[in-house]
């Protein structure tokens, strides 16, 4: 992330690695250089550790959704009530369909990161 006063980093920490975000990839804060209030905006590589962190951001949202009271499992009910998890019949797990798109953002991490 650069200013585009001095083309520097910013000053300090506010949100997404020192700034405020304004709008697509334009972010506020204060220039390192001449310490005045600048639009910053997201390069390259700076991008790159954006995605990532947004990425990681979704896994734990999707976590968050998958263990909130309003998701209730039926397998976890069934089995609450003497059921096996062997015998899923009629009872499957909906965990299963959040794990699945954590698996999927966790391998778009992986790859990412491995591109560094």
């Amino acid at each position: 992330m650069i200013s585009k006063c001095c083309k520097a980093k910013p000053l300090f920490s506010l949100g997404y690695a020192h700034g405020v975000k304004m709008y697509d990839d334009t972010y506020f804060g204060v220039c390192s250089k001449c310490s005045e209030q600048s639009e910053f905006i997201i390069e390259g590589d700076d991008n790159h550790i954006f995605n990532i962190n947004i990425a990681k951001q979704l896994v734990k949202d999707i976590e968050g959704l998958r263990d909130a009271d309003f998701h209730v499992c039926k397998q976890d009910i069934f089995q609450s009530q003497g059921g096996t998890k062997d015998d899923k019949g009629e009872y499957p797990c909906s965990c299963e369909h959040f794990d699945r798109v954590i698996d999927k953002v966790q391998s778009l991490i992986i790859n990412w990161e491995g591109a560094e």
